[in-house]
């Protein structure tokens, strides 16, 4: 009896007769990982004034360390190929109670590991509301497959992508690349961007804008839809068509994953501003191109007294896009 009131004793000084309860959160990234991949195991203690000592179990080996205040405790290491149930351990403190962590289980493969490298427009800046995005990374399993019908699927490759829990239509899937288009109802906020195959799902944070210009090449002659080429250039005066993405909202907003409209048409809110070799250009119309997912056209006039292959560019609300050339006679 004398030896169970000793141990009742030591906790009740150990720990505080008024403990109070923690919580221990275990991250393990990337998981899968590869033999060469350094693993970082991040051990959070709620809450975060917790102090003491953090324990990690991997597969049977012991790691510990020291926990500070307000700061999580992270080890990282590189293990061989196989299977691993990992742990975490918190010791307490004279203010705090034990507390462990649910077992994580990390898969050390040889396999192309499943990553998102970088999210972004189909035209080089950030996605916006309602146009084409494209994921880049590694997605093993993932069969090429081009979207044949007007209305975009939303499973493609065996592949499904979400946009903060909103299925988003797709236009091509392979095992590096992901073309989407960005749902209407996502804008101007950070958005977590999920790639999932039913054997593995990622997602990365990142800012979805109502709108960054994005250019397509070619620019496209008016009167016949033919690419304007060094052979086949532009001339002053001509009305050529430049195909873009990131426009922001229009009027007469199609159903994602759904071809834009031809009567009424899909216009932007506001028409971009658009320099041809550094000279405003006059732009008769901006909106949605008809027949086109996520796709916008503007209509330019070029400007007289240009020759050669002259650089375009666009503005939208502040934002810049990337350069095009257009050949002029």
């Amino acid at each position: 009896m004398r030896s169970i009131a000793k141990a009742v004793l030591f906790c009740a000084v150990s720990f505080g007769l008024n403990a109070q309860q923690t919580t221990t959160t275990l991250t393990v990234s990337p998981n899968p990982a590869n033999p060469s991949d350094p693993i970082s195991i991040t051990v959070a203690v709620s809450p975060a004034t917790a102090t003491g000592n953090v324990s990690v179990l991997v597969g049977g080996m012991f790691i510990g360390t020291g926990l500070e205040s307000n700061s999580p405790a992270l080890f990282q290491l590189q293990l061989p190929v196989g299977s691993y149930s990992i742990q975490a351990t918190y010791s307490g403190d004279q203010n705090d109670n034990p507390s462990t962590s649910a077992v994580v289980t990390e898969v050390v493969t040889t396999q192309p590991v499943p990553i998102i490298n970088t999210v972004e427009n189909a035209g080089t800046g950030w996605p916006t509301a309602g146009s084409a995005a494209s994921i880049f990374g590694t997605f093993p399993g993932v069969a090429t497959s081009v979207a044949t019908d007007s209305t975009l699927p939303y499973f493609l490759g065996g592949v499904s992508v979400f946009v903060d829990s909103v299925r988003a239509p797709l236009y091509f899937a392979s095992a590096s690349q992901i073309n989407f288009q960005v749902p209407w109802k996502v804008v101007d906020q950070m958005a977590t961007i999920s790639v999932s195959n039913g054997v593995w799902n990622l997602s990365l944070t990142n800012s979805v804008l109502s709108s960054w210009p994005g250019l397509f090449s070619p620019i496209l002659h008016g009167a016949d839809y033919s690419p304007v080429t060094s052979t086949n250039p532009a001339v002053d005066g001509e009305v050529v068509l430049i195909y873009a993405t990131g426009l922001g909202a229009v009027s007469n907003t199609p159903v994602d994953g759904t071809p834009a409209p031809d009567a009424p048409l899909a216009v932007t809110k506001n028409p971009p501003t658009v320099a041809i070799d550094g000279q405003v250009a006059s732009v008769l119309w901006s909106g949605l191109a008809p027949g086109f997912v996520g796709l916008y056209q503007v209509n330019v006039r070029v400007p007289t007294g240009l020759h050669g292959n002259n650089s375009v560019e666009m503005t939208f609300d502040d934002a810049p896009s990337n350069t095009l050339t257009l050949a002029i006679k």
